[in-house]
């Protein structure tokens, strides 16, 4: 029998986008116009502000490692009721916090709230509800990550300059609800039998679970469910250099400075990059569908590595804008490959207990990344030396995880 695209597969993309959109777009990628404001009232410097972010971002890695192990005892849609009600009070009481170790232990709820719900949770239902086109599907829940960042990063910075950051927060607050309600409200189950539904493509779910048990694989088609220590450690490696690499963009505001181009044109290379990781993941997803992972991964990652390149060159605004743009083109790496190459290579059986892994490997080293690029910079003054190892990290990137897909055909 074959499924059809219905109102409860649509439902559950609508909510996984809003959960996504939420918890790491409005949550996390609108977090940088914050920065200044509050710096200047709370009278401490932009490094300390930061840290916020990083805090939340950690807690939220580590919190969705217990996603699967709670699943079991806990049903969904009571978890996603706690995760908004981290978000939406933390984010209040982050209004309301006249000192740094305020913001530090909201923000910390806010990352368990983020982490109890996020990417871990959003994938593990799209790979048990959809079997067909399932790269576009999930580059287009993945997408709200960014998505949400271009719609409310100006109007949140609009807010601060009128009426203050605590009001800016208040209505983040009512935002994150909104983006939760579909799936608060909405049937939802982990998996399709959990609600007496089937998934889109049910064709291809009982090809799947045939192949599964045979335990054959083929690129783009069935996926093992064997688990490989070599083939982690190699996935670990590629997510850490892609996860580096996506930290750049946080520097490159500076860089447009240090050529003298004003922080105007540093806001739009931040919002050209924006642009691109949200065009390049819903390209990303369609060309996976059709050519594979490993394909459109190289794709994106050879077109990142002619941005970085640029960047040695580019003496105008028009040309940084450009190479923002084919920098941006790296995001799907850090973000939509390392969830298909784990479903690929160890099987939707074995995805619930191993993405959270691959995904804190992800999370730490990006936060790393971006503290060690700062510090190149400190250290030699020059941010030459960022794209240079930048490059050298793409390059790389590119070998391993061809590496990686030629020992899961071997």
């Amino acid at each position: 029998m074959k499924c059809k695209l219905e109102k409860v597969h649509l439902g559950i993309i609508i909510a996984m986008c809003g959960i996504v959109g939420a918890s790491v777009g409005i949550n996390i990628s609108t977090a940088g116009v914050f920065y200044n404001p509050m710096a200047a009232v709370l009278g401490v410097g932009k490094g300390a502000i930061s840290m916020t972010t990083t805090i939340m971002s950690v807690l939220m890695a580590f919190t969705s490692m217990l996603i699967p192990t709670l699943l079991k005892h806990i049903h969904v849609r009571k978890l996603l009721w706690v995760s908004a009600a981290c978000l939406v009070v933390g984010t209040i009481m982050c209004a309301f916090s006249s000192e740094l170790w305020m913001l530090y232990l909201w923000n910390g709820l806010k990352g368990i709230g983020a982490g109890l719900s996020g990417f871990v949770l959003a994938t593990m239902i799209i790979n048990n509800w959809i079997y067909v086109n399932h790269g576009l599907v999930v580059s287009i829940v993945m997408s709200f990550s960014g998505v949400a960042g271009v719609l409310f990063s100006s109007p949140f910075s609009t807010i601060i300059a009128s009426f203050g950051y605590q009001t800016a927060y208040l209505v983040m607050a009512v935002l994150i609800f909104i983006f939760y309600i579909p799936c608060l409200f909405f049937p939802l189950g982990v998996k399709p039998e959990d609600i007496g539904k089937k998934p889109y493509g049910y064709e291809a779910y009982l090809e799947h679970k045939k192949n599964a048990s045979a335990s054959v694989v083929s690129e783009g088609g069935a996926r093992e469910t064997s688990f490989d220590g070599f083939k982690l450690g190699i996935l670990f490696v590629f997510t850490a250099l892609v996860s580096v690499i996506a930290a750049l963009f946080m520097h490159l505001s500076g860089y447009a400075e240090v050529l003298g181009f004003g922080a105007g044109v540093g806001a739009m290379l931040i919002s050209a990059v924006n642009l691109a990781n949200v065009a390049a993941k819903l390209v990303y997803g369609t060309l996976a569908d059709r050519v594979g992972t490993l394909k459109s991964s190289l794709l994106v990652g050879t077109i990142s590595f002619i941005g970085i390149l640029g960047f040695f060159f580019a003496n105008n605004a028009t040309m940084l804008l450009i190479c923002s743009l084919l920098y941006g083109c790296t995001m799907p790496n850090s973000a939509i490959a390392i969830s298909l190459a784990c479903s690929d290579i160890f099987g939707a059986e074995n995805y619930g207990r191993i993405y959270p892994m691959v995904n804190l490997v992800g999370a730490l080293t990006n936060s790393l990344g971006i503290t060690m690029l700062g510090f190149l910079y400190d250290a030699t003054q020059s941010y030459m030396p960022l794209f240079i190892l930048s490059l050298i990290m793409q390059g790389t990137a590119m070998v391993v995880i061809s590496i990686l897909y030629k020992t899961k055909k071997a």
